[in-house]
């Protein structure tokens, strides 16, 4: 019965999803971008209107999706999970335990962004492979899993945001601030901080602050799978020396972020359940 309440919850946010106009707006939008960028990734180099390989694409897609997922993910996030509306009234006044609730609607909101993604991910790698040819596809593939799997964190953070805030307004606040914090404001601290520091001390600084940020350890991962060590930066340079290796490291960082993730739900859960909503 848990199980078959939490699918009628995530069901039901799916189809409250399909019919909501902020859903098709952001999977056109999503769509659009990752064709363009596919499209005309190589004007800059000559070549006006060439289509990128999977590999290319992959790399002009990096700062759209770390910086366009995560803010969508707390928009929609706290959209659904904010007390606010007749449907989550609805699904409070039946006789089901909170978790199912949010784990419910946590599923089904997952399922959307899912789909968003994967159809404007889809569309352009399927031109991308009739047009290019399938070199890179695997890289493209993992890259798409990565988007997905940092969609996922930032809609467990709103999920936490909108248990702690309670009101929809005071949600959108924080979650701007959120992801002000995450895509701007903590590299700039980290970056003045190891100006502060010296040797040793400032490498594992840096080693450590990746693992404070979710963004940040996706954009290593997606370079690791790129095989482009050049532009790691210290934090990634520093991690990967400290593990001994691309594969270590992968491991350790996807570990990371799945931790993000559940800690992440788990907090929501906890505060939300000992909420008064009436």
């Amino acid at each position: 019965m848990k199980g078959n309440a939490i699918y009628t919850i995530a069901e039901t946010e799916v189809i409250v999803g399909v019919r909501n106009k902020w859903t098709h707006i952001f999977t056109l939008i999503f769509t659009i971008l990752v064709l363009g960028i596919s499209y005309f990734g190589l004007s800059a180099s000559g070549y006006t209107g060439s289509m990128q390989d999977f590999s290319r694409t992959t790399l002009s897609l990096l700062n759209l999706v770390l910086y366009i997922i995560p803010l969508v993910s707390l928009v929609i996030g706290v959209i659904s999970f904010s007390s606010d509306g007749r449907f989550n009234e609805l699904i409070f006044a039946q006789p089901l335990n909170r978790w199912e609730i949010y784990i419910g609607k946590l599923l089904g909101l997952m399922i959307i962004i899912f789909s968003s993604m994967a159809l404007g991910f889809g569309i352009s790698g399927f031109i991308i492979l009739f047009r290019v040819g399938s070199e890179g596809v695997f890289r493209y593939f993992v890259f798409v899993l990565l988007s997905n799997l940092l969609a996922f964190i930032f809609l467990g953070i709103s999920a936490f945001i909108s248990a702690l805030a309670k009101q929809r307004g005071r949600a959108f606040g924080i979650s701007i601030l959120v992801w002000f914090t995450f895509l701007i404001f903590y590299d700039l601290v980290i970056i003045g901080a190891t100006t502060l520091l010296r040797g040793k001390l400032a490498a594992k600084f840096a080693m450590i602050s990746l693992l404070g940020n979710p963004v940040d350890i996706v954009r290593v991962l997606s370079l690791i799978t790129l095989n482009s060590p050049e532009i790691f930066g210290p934090a990634g340079a520093a991690f990967l020396k400290f593990l001994g290796g691309s594969l270590q490291a992968y491991v350790v960082l996807i570990l990371v972020l799945l931790l993000w993730f559940i800690f992440s739900v788990f907090l929501a859960v906890k505060i939300f359940s000992k909420q008064d909503i009436t």
